[in-house]
């Protein structure tokens, strides 16, 4: 038998009968603590697109769990604290992200649920727009990263793993990353790279096909020219013909 109990938040408040009590325990609290596990996983991945939709479920369920606002209020906190404490490991904060916008007094002063998932919605969307760029800006630097070292080493025989571990990052997505960036593969661009040095080389009459080769990578020679006709349209030889 369970005995009839009463949340009261002050003496005029009474929030909930025993069975509101019974309801909340079992079965609201666990599926929004679920949501809020959720999250804190998707924003420490920085699938920051999922976030809205998740806040408005979470929003949804706390509106049917009749939940006090002060409760609210700290399951709204705690949801953005994840993504404050991710904010500062990025040398930033959310109040500067958000353009002033967020502060832990403005969710303790807000006085309907409605009132805090609409801020909560506007939040989300500058942190969507700043991790948007942030990621752009990332992908930039570190592309720069691998470009210049390519340069430095396509005369040795480099290789896309040797790149992504030069940057720390898993080849595989450093392979997708790449061509996203620069609407070419590694492989096209290891080969754009060589070419041009090649052409540059074939200008200096003391280097020989055979010579150049190796100075670009390439050991085999017939292969040197083989990628070199397909690329400029024409042997090397012929290239170097046409410099006259």
């Amino acid at each position: 038998m369970i005995e009839l109990l009463l949340i009261v938040d002050d003496k005029n408040d009474v929030k909930a009968s025993s069975a509101d009590l019974v309801d909340w325990d079992w079965s609201a609290h666990s599926l929004i603590a679920k949501q809020q596990n959720r999250f804190a996983v998707y924003a420490n991945a920085g699938n920051f697109e999922y976030l809205s939709r998740l806040f408005s479920e979470i929003m949804d369920m706390i509106a049917r769990s009749r939940m006090s606002l002060k409760s609210v209020h700290n399951i709204t906190i705690d949801l953005f604290s994840v993504i404050s404490h991710l904010l500062k490991e990025m040398d930033t904060g959310i109040y500067t992200v958000t353009n002033g916008h967020f502060s832990y007094d403005t969710i303790l002063n807000m006085k309907s649920l409605q009132e805090i998932h609409t801020w909560g919605q506007t939040i989300i969307s500058d942190l969507v727009s700043f991790f948007e760029s942030y990621r752009l800006n990332s992908a930039s630097i570190v592309i720069k990263k691998a470009k210049e070292y390519i340069l430095e080493q396509y005369s040795d025989d480099i290789s896309l793993e040797q790149v992504a571990e030069h940057i720390f990052l898993n080849p595989v997505y450093f392979g997708r990353l790449f061509k996203k960036q620069t609407g070419c593969t590694f492989t096209d661009y290891l080969i754009q790279v060589r070419m041009k040095k090649a052409m540059e080389l074939l200008q200096k009459p003391q280097y020989k096909v055979y010579e150049i080769a190796p100075l670009i990578g390439y050991k085999n020679t017939k292969y040197f020219i083989k990628i070199f006709k397909l690329f400029v349209g024409c042997t090397p030889t012929q290239y170097r013909e046409k410099l006259r």
